[in-house]
């Protein structure tokens, strides 16, 4: 890869969300709500790895976590993205090699990320990847609470 010298990835934590306050349009879906990402960095089962060139975020994965009754516990890569003008120069690999490593010491499984069959940037990165396999037939179904209550017991 061509990653460049004066990017850093590190895992953020609590205390930490004053760093999301300088972030490259394109990294994130949405604009970072302070509140929301001092609450998220606070939690013991979330990961934040960001990539930054200096002060400036320009890539990021979150990730979280979980275990089961019967398995062990695996992490699940939320969601990764790198700012338009620094893709293609390893980023996004750096970024996901940290997370894995993560996931390592923190003694879990392995970890997994979905994406849609049409994504071809984040298909491309899983793809480079060693050891990750994919992509499976997958469906996915999601219910908005703002549009839906919730199913009620009977």
């Amino acid at each position: 890869f061509d990653m460049d010298d004066d990017i850093k990835i590190e895992r953020l934590g609590a205390g930490d969300e004053r760093r999301l306050a300088n972030v490259a349009a394109g990294v994130f879906d949405n604009e970072v709500v302070p509140r929301l990402a001092k609450r998220y960095l606070q939690g013991a089962h979330n990961v934040l790895v960001v990539a930054l060139a200096g002060d400036l975020v320009v890539g990021f994965a979150s990730g979280l976590f979980y275990l089961h009754p019967d398995k062990e516990q695996e992490l699940w890569v939320n969601e990764v993205g790198v700012a338009t003008a620094y893709r293609r120069r390893g980023i996004g690999q750096e970024i996901m090699a940290t997370i894995a490593q993560i996931a390592l010491r923190e003694s879990c499984r392995g970890c997994w990320v979905l994406t849609e069959p049409d994504n071809a940037p984040a298909n491309a990165l899983y793809r480079s990847l060693a050891d990750w396999t994919g992509p499976d037939e997958q469906a996915m179904y999601s219910i908005s609470f703002k549009t839906k209550p919730p199913p009620t017991r009977r």
